[in-house]
């Protein structure tokens, strides 16, 4: 994992907490994600919630960060959602069209597994109002579970006027 999982930003003060690297793991793994990168030479994938001032949360996903980044394929939704919701979320952006089926030497995502980790983030939308942003920018996925290469948390104070 980079070092960015290390620190974290009260974005009330701006003032940077520098966290265990075991303590953030623990957070993702406490969600039900496992940390590194599966062998099986995986599609990349971004997963993030994030708290916006008119919606509230949101929850967005594409396939990378790069192709969210320059040619803003993604998907949105406000969640609370249920499973026909991240279906659509995932079968919505373009790249899904090539990526969710065997694309050259690239394992397709276990669409199952996208589903459960949509509902944990929907979940915690409503459970967690410190949370800022969680983004998963590198998450894979194998048979049965996702991983987590690179992520980051921003928390934000419980008296910010955010969301």
């Amino acid at each position: 994992m980079k070092k960015s999982l290390t620190v974290l930003e009260d974005l009330q003060t701006e003032k940077k907490i520098i966290f265990n690297l075991e303590e953030l793991h623990n957070f993702f793994i406490s969600l039900g994600f496992k940390i590194g990168k599966p062998q099986n030479n995986p599609t990349e994938l971004t997963l993030g919630l994030q708290k916006d001032f008119l919606f509230g949360y949101v929850i967005f996903f594409g396939f990378g960060q790069q192709s969210i980044d320059i040619w803003n394929d993604c998907s949105y939704r406000i969640p609370p959602l249920e499973k026909k919701d991240a279906k659509e979320m995932v079968a919505q952006p373009i790249a899904s069209k090539i990526l969710l089926d065997q694309y050259k030497n690239l394992t397709p995502p276990n669409v199952e597994t996208l589903y459960k980790a949509i509902d944990v983030l929907s979940k915690l939308s409503t459970q967690q109002e410190c949370i800022e942003k969680l983004l998963l920018e590198e998450i894979y996925t194998d048979n049965n579970d996702l991983y987590i290469n690179n992520g980051s948390l921003e928390l934000v104070s419980k008296g910010s006027s955010n969301g």
